[in-house]
């Protein structure tokens, strides 16, 4: 058994540098495109993270919605959550696959798992409300999976409009940049809410 896991491992790897190594021959099979912005946070919205902080760009535009996520942000507070008898309960799941019942060894490994533990909690959300209207035209949401970068474009009124979003690993900075190709043409407000008990503060100068 363990052979034919080492195996399978193996051959799942190959697969997965060949076919990486193909895809990176043609960008477009690594970008997921959009012609609207998201209107479900599941399905649509395009995650951008790096391990730690996560975000869920939804590409709006009259409004920019990202739903923010932070991996240590849990309801409760840590605690052991070891299940003592999990180890008296480990041959009889082995057994069970050695003998092939998958189900009596699903049943099993119930047994293995400790208590409730806490809830991961959403962090938030990031709005960003612009100045211009919300009749776009030439709209295109993207996601680059080889880069993580997120890039929304669009025309409103003869103006072009960009924006850029991405998440630093070295940094561990979530970064949103707003282009547009008219001089002093962004206009924008941003605010930060969350369904937590919360206070916003704002740090750092801003170039005039």
């Amino acid at each position: 058994m363990r052979l034919y896991t080492v195996v399978l491992v193996m051959i799942l790897t190959l697969t997965l540098l060949v076919n990486i190594a193909n895809a990176s021959e043609n960008s477009r099979e690594l970008t997921l495109s959009y012609a609207a912005p998201a209107s479900d946070w599941q399905s649509e919205a395009l995650p951008i993270g790096n391990g730690r902080i996560g975000g869920m760009v939804f590409g709006g535009v009259r409004q920019e919605h990202i739903a923010l996520n932070e991996d240590t942000l849990w309801s409760g507070e840590p605690k052991d959550w070891d299940n003592p008898d999990a180890k008296a309960w480990l041959p009889k799941v082995r057994q069970a696959i050695f003998e092939s019942d998958f189900a009596k060894a699903t049943e099993l490994c119930k047994k293995l798992q400790g208590p409730f533990n806490q809830s991961y909690q959403p962090l938030g959300d990031l709005w960003i409300d612009f100045g211009h209207g919300d009749e776009a035209q030439e709209y295109r949401r993207q996601l680059d999976l080889m880069t993580g970068i997120s890039e929304i474009r669009y025309c409103v009124e003869g103006t072009t409009y960009r924006r850029t979003s991405f998440v630093s690993f070295p940094d561990k900075v979530m970064v949103v940049h707003l282009e547009c190709d008219k001089p002093k043409g962004l206009e924008f407000a941003v605010r930060l809410d969350s369904k937590l008990h919360h206070e916003t503060k704002c740090s750092g100068t801003a170039n005039p």
